[in-house]
């Protein structure tokens, strides 16, 4: 196994110094699963008891325990043992070890990853263990501890590296309605989460992963309309709707927000918001509110992805086929949008021209 690409940059004195020195060790013991996750907790104890302070809620902490449960000698190489190790560290998935609990979390996707998928139960393994992860994820975050804030992070990222590839193993997307619509509604409880200190790095961090984990699950092709029935779908768009107030009015993480805005741009995405033209008329405004004049050091993903919106918006609303630049080029106010609408004249002149936008088709 390659040593730990990032170890040079953690101090000494650090746990995670400690633990990639263990890891070392236990990579040339050809440990088992469960002595690893037994010496785990005694390293926590033991560093935590000498008064270190064992925080797990940067990158480098994510890092080092994604570099934990990716040791060699505790993967599977084939689905029967894959099944075995699951269910064993299913116990652990609660354990009041932090580091445990992360380590166990990533571990999970990686044996899944062996499973049979042309087998019966496939779909019901694939949803008992992203329940399971669901669970788990639910409980750190009720704990509101800092040393509990990366096992929300790997939480989230093995339930959608598990039902982002779990749909490309089936032969129809309906199949996933179970553990996708499962997914979907965690992703969005943790967008919608109040943390006590909403800006400080922990909480920034696991926004940024439920966003990210939002936009690869939608932007799976057909996802957004076979994989949900007509009610979670409803439900969707009404989280969906309150994570992005939340975000661009109260939490206002420029990278968040892009990738947010992301999802909606998705064309199947777009196409069930535009039916709904109360709640993406609320959702126009709200970045034409946000639109301001550029300046440096702003994101300038963001601002295209708002502009990108806008113009599929104006389109809809001027009955613009997509295809159809001819008329797009022929107004100067969709011009603006092309060109970035960078300086304060150019904001206020869009704005105005959304203003007096006439109605749609889908208008009542």
């Amino acid at each position: 196994m390659a040593d730990y690409s990032d170890l040079n940059v953690i101090m000494e004195d650090s746990p995670l110094h400690a633990l990639a020195i263990q890891c070392q060790i236990w990579e040339s013991e050809k440990i088992s699963v469960i002595t690893l996750m037994d010496k785990l907790q005694s390293l926590q104890d033991h560093l935590a008891h000498n008064q270190h302070s064992v925080r797990i809620n940067s990158p480098h902490e994510m890092q080092m325990l994604t570099y934990c449960s990716n040791l060699l000698s505790i993967q599977s190489s084939n689905a029967l043992d894959a099944e075995l190790k699951i269910n064993l560290l299913l116990n652990h998935m609660m354990s009041q070890s932090s580091w445990v609990r992360c380590v166990t979390c990533s571990l999970l996707k990686n044996l899944w990853l062996k499973l049979d998928s042309t087998g019966k139960h496939f779909v019901v393994q694939t949803t008992i263990l992203c329940k399971n992860l669901m669970l788990t994820l639910n409980d750190s975050l009720s704990k509101n501890l800092s040393r509990f804030d990366t096992c929300v992070c790997i939480c989230l990222a093995s339930l959608v590296m598990i039902s982002s590839v779990a749909i490309k193993r089936l032969p129809s997307l309906r199949l996933s309605r179970p553990f996708v619509s499962l997914s979907l509604a965690t992703i969005m409880d943790v967008l919608n989460h109040n943390f006590d200190n909403i800006n400080n790095p922990s909480s920034i961090l696991i926004y940024r992963v439920a966003a990210d984990g939002l936009c690869r699950l939608i932007c799976v092709n057909n996802l957004w309309l076979e994989a949900l029935n007509v009610t979670q779908c409803y439900q969707c768009i009404q989280a969906y709707c309150q994570a992005i107030t939340n975000h661009f009015e109260e939490i206002k993480d420029d990278w968040t927000c892009c990738k947010l805005l992301t999802v909606l741009n998705n064309d199947d995405v777009f196409a069930t918001f535009n039916s709904q033209p109360s709640i993406l008329h609320a959702i126009v405004t709200n970045l034409l509110n946000v639109l301001k004049p550029y300046k440096d050091g702003d994101l300038l993903e963001l601002r295209w992805t708002i502009l990108s919106i806008l113009m599929r918006y104006a389109k809809s609303r001027l009955g613009i086929q997509v295809s159809d630049w001819t008329k797009l080029d022929s107004s100067s106010y969709l011009k603006l949008i092309k060109n970035g609408c960078c300086k304060e004249e150019q904001v206020k002149a869009l704005k105005e021209f959304f203003i007096n936008l006439p109605p749609g088709d889908n208008d009542n």
